[in-house]
């Protein structure tokens, strides 16, 4: 990138207004581009992300998940424009692989019309739309390699189920699935030589059924010009953040209003895209109470975000299945306090508050418990928060994580390409 490209990025961050503007405008005319134009797949070959030239013994990866909008990188400020998590997921294991010895092709997760014209040595794939027609169009010595953000699909499908019967019983309405997951993995997951998942032991218990499993904390970019210590955790104490994505009932956001409409004190801002039938099912919980505010999308470390996170001392999430969300992640980088159901996939340990059972009775005694709180405690635990994401949620570790997992899917795979470098250990370039 030129200086006068990098000059104008800097002044632009001054700007955050102008900048989110400027991202509307484009959103809008993508969507208007998309109804009249049918967009092309994207796919980048022989992408090389790391410094100097690949070596001439370089091996060849296919990379199947969210093709991140190369050539930008995770600095600029429009890779994190839409989808960015998974995206950056995509940027970090092209690095790592091209690190491995790998020239790396890069298509997206539901590309249903790319056929692989070359001879890959390596298959990282992702949900069951496309992987296992590719895995058998593969040479039988390529390296197949699963990866996964949710718990196992038959699993994550059963229990929003259950929220949806649930719901049923409760309120007399099944609304729609709205995470679904439609496409079996399982032929994928047979075949492939090991998987690669966010989360921790619950989710890995989850793909007890395949071998080789290995699960990885998700990541969080760092946060600068954010003062912990300048919140008022009297005051936030009472406010509790539902910052999530799609998916309302699986997400538990059904829990969450019924358990704050009958609370008066304490707060509920939600924060994230909600269902047209759920709305109108919860209609009452959702817009009419004083203490519940719905904001719909909001720009994760736009303006409305930061006072969210001024404003709150909780992230809570009662969902039902999870690989490890990043929006809780995301928020604990802020210094938010995690109040999670287990199938969120983190392991809270000394620095959250595990919602078990996850149940509305038990919601809201732990709900009325964490709004009296000294504030000394809660200003503790906020800044212990941020330090567990620099350390254990941060690129370099994801990346240390990753690396380890592939390498490790490598040197058990029977048909991996092993030499010898001059000291002796394994390499697979």
């Amino acid at each position: 990138m030129s200086g006068t490209g990098q000059s104008l990025r800097k002044r632009l961050k001054r700007y955050p207004l102008l900048v989110e503007s400027w991202h509307w405008v484009q959103d809008k005319a993508r969507i208007v581009r998309t109804a009249i134009i049918k967009p092309k797949p994207i796919r980048f070959f022989d992408v090389y992300l790391v410094e100097g030239l690949p070596p001439a013994s370089a091996r060849r990866a296919l990379v199947a998940y969210v093709a991140p909008p190369l050539p930008c990188t995770p600095e600029d400020p429009m890779f994190f424009f839409d989808r960015s998590i998974y995206m950056w997921h995509t940027y970090v294991v092209a690095q790592i692989l091209n690190r491995l010895g790998y020239i790396v092709d890069l298509i997206n997760w539901n590309d249903t019309k790319f056929l692989p014209k070359r001879n890959y040595d390596l298959y990282f794939a992702h949900g069951g739309m496309i992987s296992e027609k590719i895995m058998d169009l593969l040479s039988p010595s390529a390296v197949r390699i699963y990866w996964t953000s949710i718990m196992y699909w038959q699993y994550h499908n059963d229990e929003e189920l259950k929220r949806l019967r649930a719901i049923e019983a409760r309120r007399g309405v099944m609304l729609p699935v709205d995470r679904f997951v439609h496409h079996s993995e399982d032929g994928a997951l047979s075949k492939a030589h090991g998987i690669i998942g966010l989360g921790n032991h619950f989710i890995r218990e989850t793909y007890r059924d395949f071998p080789n499993v290995t699960m990885v904390n998700n990541m969080a970019r760092p946060v600068d010009g954010f003062e912990t210590e300048s919140k008022d955790f009297r005051f936030s104490r009472d406010h509790f953040l539902y910052f999530a994505g799609a998916g309302a009932v699986q997400k538990g956001l059904d829990l969450l209003l019924e358990v704050f409409a009958e609370l008066e004190h304490q707060h509920l801002w939600v924060a994230g895209p909600v269902e047209s039938e759920f709305i109108e099912l919860y209609r009452s919980e959702l817009l009419e109470r004083p203490n519940i505010h719905f904001l719909g999308i909001i720009r994760p470390r736009g303006p409305d975000f930061l006072s969210l996170m001024q404003k709150c001392c909780y992230v809570i999430s009662a969902s039902s299945g999870e690989g490890q969300p990043h929006s809780v992640i995301e928020c604990m980088a802020y210094g938010l306090i995690p109040v999670v159901s287990v199938p969120n996939g983190i392991d809270v340990e000394d620095f959250g508050v595990m919602i078990e059972p996850c149940a509305i009775d038990h919601v809201s005694g732990l709900v009325a418990t964490l709004a009296n709180w000294d504030p000394e405690r809660c200003l503790a635990l906020s800044t212990h928060v941020r330090d567990v994401v620099a350390e254990k949620y941060s690129e370099a570790a994801f990346t240390r994580n990753v690396t380890a997992a592939i390498e490790s899917i490598l040197a058990d795979s029977p048909i991996a390409a092993r030499t010898s470098d001059a000291s002796g250990s394994q390499s697979y370039a």
